[in-house]
């Protein structure tokens, strides 16, 4: 499909470096390949949640299974039995079943069908914003928390350990893996100013590259370029 498209096309578009260089080895056209990370627009807040506890851990996913929710929910009622200083909510789509069961748990929030403001309130409030999945192409949603200052946790393959880095603005951690979710989740818990410093590097590296300002400047630059080859040609 690649190769289809790719060779009919002045200019192909690309969101992350992973991808590119896959199509870079792989594909047999010559286009011209630029990298230009979406444009994520956040939502101001209105009125801010309350925080119930010192760290809120968020997840948020359609599909639980795929993107790792059972697994954070293994991590987490371990967690909670040693602590109450940590709260989790949960935007899911979960059987009537497990639903019952998290309303046990006092340190659990669950949402389904929330407003996008309600979404950009529980990002406002959110510590932590976890997503372990399973596959992934992008992870949209942890741009979002960058945007918001959260710290991140996600799995260890591309792309999603082209948006987080090791020890700089979150943690990685192997899918499936619950006793590295639990490890990571600790490492805040210890050291809580990991929390300010994430936030830090997130909020700077969503305006540096996800923001409205950083990503516009970079379509008109490859837009121009673009049409300045085209130009040329045709001289």
């Amino acid at each position: 499909m690649y190769n289809h498209f790719g060779a009919k096309s002045d200019l192909i578009l690309i969101w992350t470096k992973s991808c590119a260089d896959i199509m870079k080895r792989n594909c047999t056209f010559l286009t011209p390949i630029k990298i230009v990370p979406p444009m994520v627009k956040i939502k101001k807040i209105s009125k801010r949640l309350s925080k119930d506890t010192k760290i809120h851990l968020l997840f948020i996913g359609r599909n639980p299974v795929r993107k790792g929710l059972y697994d954070v929910l293994k991590a987490f009622d371990e967690i909670s039995k040693e602590t109450e200083e940590i709260t989790f909510d949960i935007v899911s789509s979960l059987p009537e079943k497990v639903v019952r069961k998290l309303q046990e748990n006092p340190q659990i929030n669950y949402y389904t069908n929330i407003s996008e403001d309600l979404k950009a309130r529980l990002l406002d409030r959110a510590d932590i914003l976890i997503l372990p999945t399973y596959a992934e192409t992008y992870g949209y949603v942890l741009i979002e928390g960058m945007a918001y200052g959260c710290a991140l946790i996600t799995s260890d393959y591309e792309p999603l350990n082209e948006l987080v880095i090791e020890g700089e603005n979150g943690f990685l951690a192997e899918p499936g893996n619950v006793e590295e979710i639990i490890s990571k989740i600790n490492l805040f818990l210890e050291n809580p100013i990991l929390l300010i410093e994430f936030a830090e590097n997130n909020r700077k590296k969503y305006r540096d590259n996800f923001s409205e300002e950083a990503v516009i400047p970079k379509y008109v630059d490859a837009f121009g370029q673009t049409l300045m080859k085209e130009k040329n040609s045709k001289r």
